[in-house]
């Protein structure tokens, strides 16, 4: 079941009630609020809401609001319902309910609140200016009916400007909320290889280059390797592309296996991967890189289709005093090429 804005926002029995007792509501109001529709309503009903929109439509504020007849027919429509109601039963669940979601409206239309305030003050003035002789001939009575009208016609805005400040902060909520959504889609589609989910060349470059900033200031270890498998591209020319990035994937899932929590392993490019090994001597990186190895030659990758073997060369090197970004890729990559003229499938270090 739909839960109505009157739960939402906490306008039951008791809050209905505290809301009538803050806006000086009594026991007369029910007595005036029959009255109000009976002798100034009813019978200028059509006068009170012709006035009101020839003002609307000579307002260029408000007119922008107005894109058309029909618009002004709906327009006319709500506001003859609305007049029709006003006061009726007005402590009640349905009356609270009818008058937050005109707020919620409001909010959704954009209607600027300054342009709701200044309707309902020309309102209240074409409905006072409505009160028969006769009930102008008798002060104290036309004092109370216009207290109620001014009480009565602010409840509805309290109710439709509570409401309407509230459907604002919750879209607002909702548009942050999305656009931290979107930007984290984005973090990750930059920081992720699509094809493998291991991180992606840009964001391994971005590490890597703050990793060697550290270690050239405080003089900390720092590892790297690089890895490509091997004969792959005769898995590509024989067996096709998709069984090629269904083995680059299958690699991916074992080299995360293997590396350590504190380790980042990513794509590089094709069936190149880059392993970064902060604060790690080169001794450690190395029986890391051994186990990266052995755990992604050690069993075929195993396919409906086919059955894989695959094997993986991994050159590795250490920072060292002097060492930029590319002159420690570059030597990680002779690395790599050495394991590959050794015979593949080995670490070869630099």
């Amino acid at each position: 079941m739909q839960q109505t804005l009157c739960d939402k926002y906490g306008f039951d029995k008791a809050g209905r009630e505290r809301r009538l007792a803050l806006l000086g509501f009594g026991v007369e109001d029910i007595d005036l609020a029959q009255q109000l529709q009976t002798k100034v309503l009813a019978p200028n009903r059509h006068a009170i809401i012709e006035a009101l929109y020839e003002f609307i439509t000579h307002k260029p504020d408000m007119a922008a609001y107005i894109d058309g007849p029909e618009t002004l027919e709906a327009l006319k429509q709500s506001y003859h319902s609305y007049l029709s109601s006003l006061g009726v039963d007005y402590t009640s669940f349905e009356y609270f309910e009818n008058r937050l979601h005109i707020g919620v409206t409001h909010a959704r239309n954009g209607l600027p609140l300054g342009l709701y305030l200044a309707v309902n003050r020309l309102l209240v003035d074409l409905i006072l200016r409505c009160f028969p002789p006769e009930m102008i001939k008798q002060p104290e009575y036309c004092l109370n009916l216009s207290r109620f009208v001014n009480r009565i016609v602010n409840l509805d805005m309290s109710l439709a400007i509570e409401i309407y400040h509230r459907t604002e902060v919750q879209d607002l909520k909702t548009s942050v909320h999305a656009l931290l959504n979107e930007r984290e889609d984005l973090t990750t589609q930059v920081q992720r290889d699509a094809l493998t989910q291991l991180a992606s060349r840009r964001y391994l470059l971005d590490v890597l280059t703050k990793a060697v900033e550290r270690v050239s200031n405080d003089e900390g270890n720092l590892s790297i390797a690089m890895a490509d498998l091997d004969h792959f591209k005769q898995v590509n020319d024989s067996l096709g592309h998709l069984i090629g990035d269904r083995v680059l994937k299958e690699v991916a899932q074992r080299l995360s296996k293997s590396v350590r929590e504190q380790d980042l392993i990513g794509r590089y490019g094709g069936e190149e991967f880059l392993l970064i090994f902060p604060e790690t001597p080169l001794a450690v990186a190395q029986q890391v890189a051994e186990r990266i190895r052995e755990h992604v030659a050690s069993t075929p990758i195993h396919l409906p289709e086919h059955t894989i073997p695959i094997t993986i060369s991994i050159g590795l090197t250490h920072f060292e005093t002097g060492d930029t970004l590319e002159s420690l890729l570059q030597r990680a990559d002779g690395a790599m090429y050495a394991a590959k003229q050794a015979g593949r499938n080995c670490v070869t270090v630099l």
